[in-house]
């Protein structure tokens, strides 16, 4: 319980300055996030044989879909769609994608992706005090 409390100090001391700060640095804060998050998912997922050019899209996908997408909240139901036909695909030629692990990567790491992505826009597009709020 103390080393939460102590963490979760150190990470309002880091993240806070930064979202007042805004640009660039809270683009890199945005990405670093994505980062660990799409690593732990993907940790969770390697089992046995586990091919490289899965992380590539996932991490792909991801960067794309809080980055490059130009909606302003939700993100276009076409790159998701776009996503989950290409997981199917490789799941077809890779055996260590099964539809349990296609679920678990389209669910969990689309949630990741729209929660910052808004957060991005929130920041960027109205303000200091609607991001702080």
């Amino acid at each position: 319980m103390k080393q939460r409390i102590i963490t979760a100090l150190v990470l309002l001391a880091i993240v806070i300055p930064i979202a007042i700060i805004g640009g660039y640095p809270f683009y890199g804060l945005i990405a670093v996030v994505l980062g660990l998050s799409a690593y732990e998912l993907l940790r969770i997922l390697h089992h046995g044989s586990w091919h490289a050019l899965i992380d590539i899209i996932v991490y792909s996908y991801g960067f794309y879909l809080v980055f490059a997408d130009p909606s302003l909240f939700f993100p276009n139901s076409r790159s998701i769609i776009a996503f989950a036909v290409i997981l199917f695909a490789l799941s077809m030629i890779f055996e260590c994608l099964d539809n349990g692990k296609i679920n678990f990567l389209l669910g969990f790491f689309t949630f990741v992706c729209i929660g910052l992505h808004c957060i991005l826009n929130i920041r960027l597009k109205l303000g200091l005090t609607e991001i702080l709020f």
